[in-house]
């Protein structure tokens, strides 16, 4: 579909004044920053204005493809290659550092034997050791990636950001029904071009998740104006914007204003101007930006409700931006950074610790053993003798009669070491051990 970039202005002789072949020569400026993508093409097109008219049927003739009249055209082109612009990507390396963990070793301790009489009781001591855990964090690292844009266009199509309705502006091509934006030129000053519904500001496309655009650059602009009474002066401009996911406008800020006229005639006149737009210029993921064109009257055109016109949506008169090279899309490149935290893990060793006890053992201690002993005694019992018998006997009958005699013999019992009760009460020596020591 072609889009009307730049009309010439009219070569400086009549051209059909005779009718012999006539040679004219004459130029246009085409704007900078007028750029073709791969698989597109340049056109051009030839009109005549009549000035004057024949009464009789007469036609015009345009020669080309001949070599006596061979019409042709020198084209100022600039063919150049994009270069490709390297984006470093970090790729996390993890490192990991061990930690010491410290584990009990044993370690041989002499350790004396305890003296009799002595009892060891082990205690158990509890030693913590820490225990290192490397947990990974993810830090962002933005790379900035350019990216080639074709030109934007202004569409009166409208999409809703948050609870705010705006039209659009994108890549596709004008839809081919004229639809204006004004606002009036009876008075001087500088006001916003507004449809019908009151709207002005064209937003673009969200940008995508995880996504940050650079607009810092140089964004060039195309409007084709009119008014609706000739013969005012004003010059038209355009006001950047940050819309927000809420829909919420903020102003970046406002372009030069463009050089020519765009309310001296009823005709479309271009304009061409540019914003240099601050670098670092940022919009994060879903957001958008936006664009409002005002006209800033200096002399106005105070009749009939004049008004100026912005062309929108139409081929011929294809308003339109052209942010080429300086739209950048911000990727984040993870990388890891490892951060050691430190867990306590309560590692138990056992010390054992001996404390005395005091207990004496049996020593030099008499045993006493009881021993029975029995003793006899006799006791005489007086027996009558039969009637009849010469004399009177007496009989003894010995009984036995068991009294127990306790006697208690001494026992020694040896000692495994020297036993001495010390309680002799010679001061002047210790004497002579009891039996039964060593």
């Amino acid at each position: 579909m072609p889009n009307l970039l730049v009309t010439t202005p009219y070569a400086s002789s009549d051209d059909f004044s005779q009718t012999t072949w006539q040679q004219r020569r004459w130029k246009a400026n085409v704007p900078s920053n007028t750029r073709l993508l791969a698989g597109e093409r340049w056109g051009v097109q030839y009109r005549v204005n009549v000035t004057a008219t024949s009464s009789e049927n007469l036609a015009a003739e345009l020669a080309f493809d001949t070599n006596a009249e061979n019409s042709g055209i020198t084209p100022a082109l600039n063919a150049f290659v994009p270069t490709a612009t390297p984006t470093q990507t970090s790729t996390p390396t993890q490192t990991f550092t061990s930690t010491p963990t410290n584990t009990p070793t044993p370690t041989s301790t002499d350790t004396p034997v305890p003296p009799p009489g002595f009892t060891h009781t082990p205690t158990q001591t509890a030693t913590a050791t820490d225990t290192s855990t490397v947990t990974p964090t993810a830090t962002a690292t933005a790379t900035q990636t350019a990216t080639l844009v074709r030109p934007d266009y202004f569409h009166a199509a409208t999409t809703s950001v948050g609870s705010i309705t705006y039209k659009t502006v994108n890549t596709g091509d004008p839809i081919g029904t004229l639809n204006p934006l004004s606002a009036s030129i009876e008075t001087s000053g500088l006001r916003n071009l507004i449809d019908s519904g009151g709207r002005s500001i064209f937003v673009s496309g969200a940008a995508p998740a995880d996504t940050v655009w650079e607009l810092g650059g140089t964004w060039s602009f195309t409007t084709f104006t009119r008014a609706s009474n000739a013969g005012g002066i004003g010059f038209i401009q355009a006001t950047l914007y940050r819309i927000d996911t809420a829909g919420n406008a903020y102003i970046v800020g406002a372009s030069n204003q463009g050089a020519t006229n765009a309310i001296n005639s009823t005709s479309w006149t271009q304009s061409s101007f540019t914003f240099p737009v601050p670098f670092d210029t940022l919009i994060g993921p879903g957001e958008r930006w936006g664009v409002q064109f005002q006209i800033n009257v200096t002399a106005a055109v105070n009749k009939n409700n004049a008004k100026a016109e912005l062309a929108v949506d139409i081929v011929a008169q294809n308003s339109r931006a052209l942010i080429a090279s300086t739209a950048q899309t911000v990727t984040p490149t993870f990388t890891t950074t490892l951060t050691a935290t430190l867990t306590p893990s309560p590692t138990f060793t056992l010390t054992p610790t001996f404390t005395p006890t005091d207990t004496p053992l049996p020593c030099c201690t008499p045993t006493q053993t009881p021993t029975n002993t029995a003793t006899f005694t006799s006791t005489p019992t007086d027996t009558p003798v039969p009637p009849g018998s010469p004399t009177h006997r007496f009989t003894s009958t010995p009984t036995t009669t068991h009294t127990p005699t306790v006697t208690s013999t001494p026992t020694a019992t040896t000692c495994p070491y020297a036993c001495d009760g010390f309680t002799r009460a010679n001061s002047g020596s210790l004497g002579t051990a009891p039996t039964g020591g060593t």
